[in-house]
């Protein structure tokens, strides 16, 4: 399938952003602890927490040039609102690393590497728990022992709380030590936590250049342009990455299509004017990743489309000409298979936050589709759409 001037001018710019957007690296307000203990405020670079946990990037400001830190050139860093790292020793080889603060008080906790640990006078590895195969009378069985209870059963003791029932999982291990240090100190405050997950809703408005064509000879068809409109929702996880979300979105619209069917046949000649009119709602789920922060950054999506079509309207004006000149009109209705066409889209755009809860986003979307001819097990046309996507979205 041959790709249009439109299509070609979307591949370009989505490879243009692409280059511009990776070398555009997404640095938020944050700090770094100095291995003499002072704190310098500046711009740390957001990223992975496999990737957090090796190295920092800082910037002092804006424009200034970034500085890499790795766990031996400082004491610990931060995103304001985000995530706290601190240095400490990694229990395997004694080699530094940073970990992510959960709890800070007169007991901190801390989670690297899937494994939490505990700072008390010093920092110490609560242990995993551990699967022991054991005897059982008609075979063999399973008992999973947690180390890391003890540990915390002393640490906590004071304050009577008991560890023994507690998963070895961030958040409740979080709230067991919150409520230590809350004990020991009441106006101790827990650690910001950015949401697990995040639900945001959009409504929006597409201009739709949709050019079909059917896979029959002497088939000609006109693009159709149309509006559409649509809802959406996002899924996210802040708290592990937020540049990262599932898209879907449900949009309605009506397309209008003309084509003509010519050549000879036997002992006349053809001409028939197909008029198509569809009416349909189209389901659509994609991975988008954004570039920078949330209140102002290029996206990229790529997913899938699904359209289900409510209502179809297929008028033929048929013209035979015969050897003799006599032309004979007609008119009929139907005369083609419609089925529900589906394919996969990518989308290019850019959100910018009108305010902390409304942003306004633009978008640029390519469907490669089935056309809307064809039965439910195979397809006799081919469509590409173009779309120009408008709206709002409130998180």
């Amino acid at each position: 399938m041959t790709t249009g001037p439109a299509g070609r001018a979307l591949i370009a710019l989505t490879l243009l952003l692409c280059y511009f957007a990776s070398s555009a690296q997404d640095y938020r307000p944050g700090f770094r602890v100095g291995i003499d203990g002072d704190t310098v405020k500046g711009l740390v670079r957001y990223a992975t927490a496999k990737r957090s946990e090796k190295r920092c990037l800082f910037k002092p400001s804006k424009g200034a040039v970034k500085t890499v830190y790795s766990p031996a050139d400082i004491q610990g860093y931060g995103i304001f609102g985000d995530r706290y790292y601190e240095t400490i020793a990694d229990p395997k080889d004694g080699a530094g690393m940073f970990a992510r603060v959960l709890s800070s008080g007169q007991l901190g906790l801390l989670l690297a590497h899937h494994q939490f640990f505990l700072r008390r006078d010093t920092v110490e590895l609560l242990p995993p728990p551990v699967k022991i195969k054991i005897a059982v009378a008609n075979g063999q069985a399973f008992r999973t022992e947690k180390p890391y209870a003890g540990v915390l059963n002393i640490a906590l003791s004071d304050c009577s709380i008991r560890a023994d029932e507690l998963p070895y999982s961030e958040k409740e291990l979080t709230v067991a030590v919150d409520q230590y240090n809350r004990c020991k100190d009441p106006n101790f405050q827990s650690m910001q936590r950015r949401k697990a997950f995040q639900i945001g809703m959009s409504a929006f408005t597409s201009y739709i250049y949709s050019d079909m064509s059917l896979k029959f000879d002497q088939v000609s068809i006109d693009a159709s342009t149309f509006l559409a409109y649509g809802i959406g929702v996002d899924l996210y996880s802040p708290r592990i990455f937020d540049k990262l979300s599932l898209a879907l979105d449900v949009t309605y619209g009506k397309s209008f299509y003309q084509g003509l069917i010519s050549g000879p046949s036997s002992g006349y000649y053809l001409r028939e004017d197909v008029f198509m009119n569809f009416t349909s709602i189209r389901l659509a789920a994609a991975v988008r990743y954004s570039f920078l922060d949330a209140s102002h950054t290029p996206y990229l999506k790529f997913g899938f489309a699904d359209y289900a079509v409510i209502k179809d309207d297929i008028r033929i004006l048929t013209e035979k000409e015969l050897a003799e000149g006599m032309v004979i009109t007609s008119k009929s209705s139907g005369g083609f298979g419609v089925k529900n066409p589906k394919g996969i889209y990518v989308g290019l755009g850019y959100q910018h936050s009108v305010n902390k809860k409304i942003k306004c986003f633009v978008e640029g979307r390519y469907e490669n589709l089935e056309g809307y001819i064809g039965t439910a097990i195979q397809s006799f046309s081919d469509m590409r759409n173009y779309n120009a996507t408008f709206g709002l979205r409130i998180n």
